[in-house]
């Protein structure tokens, strides 16, 4: 379970959403309020959160909420809930956007995760263990710099024989800039498509 330190009222937002802050969010799967989960939420950053309210909770007074967020992974040894449940139908997604899902899949996995291909995924999350304030700069670049050659490589190689169309096709990636933002180390990778397209894809450590 993440940790919720906060969290206030937008101000003018519709439907009515909230802030919450905390700390372990940037794996954030539900968030719980009042004992109903909700998947309506933005991940800002690795402390931040955007929800919105069902509508049953519209009128709720804020002091009569109460907020828990349920994690994808385990990330303390305290109380946690486990939740089961049918998953909801996927949305098929194509062109840049497949494209964009593929390489942040591969990006995000370790290095030998995967029991079908141990070539898959990266060092990146090994990397990002540790600290990663604004004084570890030039080792989260080089870090990420090395993990995107790495899923640049990996795509170009795995790609080749998939059948894919051309906005599908990865033709080269690199990291375009690593910037923090309140404190969070906020990294924009551009991706070149062999259609021609250009992505950039900003993401939060």
């Amino acid at each position: 379970m993440g940790q919720v330190d906060s969290f206030e009222e937008i101000e003018g937002s519709s439907p009515r959403a909230l802030r919450v802050r905390g700390a372990n969010l940037l794996s954030a799967q539900d968030v719980v309020i009042n004992s109903m989960v909700n998947n309506n939420f933005t991940v800002v950053s690795r402390s931040e959160l955007i929800v919105r309210l069902p509508f049953a909770l519209s009128s709720t007074p804020l002091t009569s909420l109460s907020v828990d967020v349920l994690l994808a992974e385990a990330a303390q040894n305290t109380r946690m809930y486990v939740r089961f449940g049918l998953t909801a139908r996927p949305r098929m997604v194509s062109g840049t956007q497949k494209l964009v899902q593929s390489f942040l899949v591969q990006l995000l996995s370790d290095t030998g995760s995967c029991t079908f291909d141990r070539a898959a995924g990266t060092i990146l999350r090994a990397n990002l263990s540790g600290d990663v304030s604004e004084s570890q700069r030039a080792r989260l670049t080089t870090a990420l710099s090395q993990s995107v050659q790495q899923v640049v490589s990996y795509l170009l190689r795995t790609q080749t024989s998939a059948g894919l169309p051309a906005s599908e096709r990865l033709l080269a990636a690199e990291l375009a800039r690593l910037d923090y933002v309140n404190g969070v180390p906020t990294a924009t990778i551009r991706l070149s498509t062999y259609a021609g397209q250009v992505v950039f894809l900003p993401f939060a450590l």
